[in-house]
């Protein structure tokens, strides 16, 4: 696509090609996930009766919400790599019309499954 050609025209200008976007957005990334700790800090060290003390309260609370939106949305990432490892996995998987793993949730428990057939079989 055209956006994904200029994303990798500026990542070859930027660093000869070293350096991609993910890993330049990664420390701007890993700051704001701590800026509810300094809000946290700064309210703790601002007089409830100063007129910027509401002001920071809220600011905290809004870096906050980032942090656990960006660590679910992480999680979710990492669950859809999972869910399609799981998929890779499964010789002949055949599911109901219309479903797909991703509807039954995230994965519970991981590890090997030993399966013995009944000796009737």
């Amino acid at each position: 696509s055209n956006i994904e050609q200029v994303v990798n025209q500026c990542q070859k200008e930027h660093s000869g090609g070293r350096l991609q976007l993910r890993d330049i957005l990664s420390v701007p990334m890993q700051r704001i996930l701590k800026y509810h700790l300094l809000l946290d800090k700064l309210v703790q060290e601002t007089n409830p009766s100063h007129e910027d003390f509401r002001g920071l309260e809220r600011a905290k609370e809004a870096m906050v919400d980032v942090a656990q939106y960006s660590n679910e949305v992480k999680r979710d990432s990492e669950h859809l790599v999972v869910i399609q490892k799981v998929k890779e996995s499964i010789l002949d998987l055949n599911l109901p019309s219309g479903n797909n793993l991703e509807q039954y949730g995230r994965l519970l428990l991981d590890g090997e499954l030993n399966i013995k057939a009944h000796k009737d079989q």
